[in-house]
């Protein structure tokens, strides 16, 4: 089996793990390894060291096997190359003006990501309406 991508994220974050959840219920492949940035600290300084917590905070990261770093929009919309069901986004992710746009977008809901979901007593997080 190849090296998988790392997608280190917010594991202290409901939206930020009910998004990972998802994430893997799509990766038929298991092609994305994903990595939450509190509880596997060492291994993520290992596997990319010139990453800061800050970064890691600001959003998610995508890190390819040769340890190249797409950070935000652009990692999600690297992890969509990986992902089958995720192919029909692509085109949408590459208009003229996402390059911009995206990572704007991204920011917003990444700075709001603590109270985008509410999760019950089980663990369970779901979206808010």
């Amino acid at each position: 089996m190849s090296t998988p991508y790392w997608l280190v994220y917010d594991g202290q974050c409901a939206f930020c793990r009910a998004s990972v959840r998802l994430l893997r219920a799509l990766d038929w492949f298991r092609r994305i390894r994903a990595v939450d940035l509190h509880t596997q600290a060492e291994e993520v300084a290992q596997r990319a060291p010139y990453l800061t917590h800050n970064q890691m905070m600001a959003a998610m990261q995508l890190i390819t096997p040769a340890g190249k770093v797409y950070p935000g929009f652009f990692g999600f919309r690297q992890a969509a190359w990986l992902l089958p069901l995720a192919w029909a986004l692509l085109p949408l992710l590459y208009l003229p003006g996402m390059s911009k746009l995206g990572p704007a977008i991204y920011a917003q809901i990444a700075r709001r990501r603590y109270g985008l979901s509410r999760c019950g007593p089980d663990g369970a997080c779901e979206l808010r309406a």
